[in-house]
């Protein structure tokens, strides 16, 4: 079965030497160390990318994917409300992870502290504390 390449909105048939030429110009300038070069080889993964259709290949993705670029994760924030507890990192990172399940915490902060006077069950009024925090996170 022949392979064809689009070029110029023309379609070739196989690779032309000057194709290949540029792909070797190309090793050459990356400055491609030869154990990486024999290692992409090997892997197959050379081989899955000249089968690939590349009009269907996301660049940026791609890249992300290779490790080139960092994927921009989204950032979404939710608020917790604690009572009666000290927070720590330890307490955040717990409820966060019982109630948003798999995600990365980048940051928290107390929002609000309320103190009041409330019923406890044997023992009268109490001192009570609620303690707002806000949470950002990303999706695992």
């Amino acid at each position: 079965m022949a392979t064809y390449i689009k070029e110029g909105g023309v379609a070739m048939k196989d690779a032309t030497l000057a194709q290949g030429n540029q792909v070797l110009n190309l090793i050459l300038q990356k400055g491609v160390p030869a154990s990486q070069l024999q290692a992409l080889i090997e892997s197959g993964l050379l081989s899955d990318l000249l089968d690939a259709n590349v009009e269907n290949v996301d660049r940026k993705k791609f890249r992300e994917v290779i490790g080139l670029e960092k994927s921009e994760k989204e950032v979404f924030t939710h608020r917790f409300l604690i009572r009666n507890l000290s927070v720590s990192y330890e307490i955040v990172e717990s409820l966060v992870e019982t109630e948003l399940g798999d995600v990365d915490i980048l940051n928290w902060y107390i929002e609000e502290v309320t103190h009041f006077e409330g019923l406890v069950a044997g023992g009268g009024m109490m001192p009570q504390r609620n303690t707002t925090i806000l949470v950002e996170c990303t999706r695992k």
